[in-house]
């Protein structure tokens, strides 16, 4: 009952526009409905963009969501052309939060002045009709560049809502566990009541391990869990 007629309940999505699809995370609404999110590498741009689908509960791809029931975001502009990939995605009051970095690598050279020069999280949100929102971020833009350290190695892997509203971040920077919060609900600056020196964001120490987070989730007090993965020892952190 899932899928296309003799698929085995599979379902496989070729975007002509692009090469190497990735889905890096799912969830599903409160109607059933079924998001995905990753990236793929964009023919026109030569980069790796964020993708986000949408499909209905038998598989077959929504229409209602972008036009086509999938959306290949492109910020094209000089200052964030990079390879942009989501990582995870969650929900938040119908709107659907993405999680992930933009980066100069990945078999590119580094770019020249007025880019990149190095990895940043990012954090996005879409509207429920697939559009991206831009009530949410720095300046209009629908999206916000959480960690500007420009350094490599900085990913987000995870994002929660607490129940306050307020946007958590996960993932590391030089691979060092590090979490990130956002001062609201939309995200329009770090929140610098989070972590050390007022910086919105905490650091996990791992002693001489190196590690990444890989998920989070919010107690009902507000206590965060994080989970991922530590090199030269133990292999969970929490």
């Amino acid at each position: 009952s899932f899928g296309p007629s003799g698929s085995n309940g599979t379902v496989i999505t070729d975007l002509e526009e692009c090469t190497n699809e990735r889905i890096r995370g799912m969830v599903i609404q409160d109607d059933g409905k079924i998001v995905v999110g990753g990236y793929c590498h964009l023919t026109s741009a030569d980069k790796d963009r964020f993708v986000i689908a949408r499909y209905k509960t038998n598989g077959t791809l929504d229409e209602t969501f972008s036009g086509d029931g999938k959306e290949i975001y492109d910020p094209g502009t000089a200052e964030v052309s990079a390879h942009w990939r989501i990582n995870a995605l969650t929900l938040q009051n119908g709107k659907i939060l993405v999680a992930g970095y933009a980066s100069p690598r990945h078999g590119s050279p580094l770019p020249l002045s007025g880019y990149l020069t190095g990895d940043r999280f990012v954090v996005g949100r879409f509207t429920a009709e697939g559009v991206l929102d831009t009530t949410f971020g720095s300046s209009g833009s629908g999206y916000f560049i959480a960690f500007e350290m420009d350094r490599m190695n900085t990913e987000a892997h995870a994002i929660a809502v607490q129940p306050d509203g307020k946007v958590l971040v996960g993932g590391g920077v030089l691979l060092k566990p590090l979490l990130v919060r956002c001062a609201d609900a939309d995200c329009h600056s770090l929140d610098t009541t989070f972590g050390s020196n007022g910086g919105g964001r905490r650091s996990i120490t791992l002693d001489s391990h190196l590690g990444i987070i890989s998920d989070i989730d919010v107690q009902a007090d507000n206590k965060i869990i994080a989970v991922g993965t530590a090199w030269g020892g133990a292999s969970t952190l929490s």
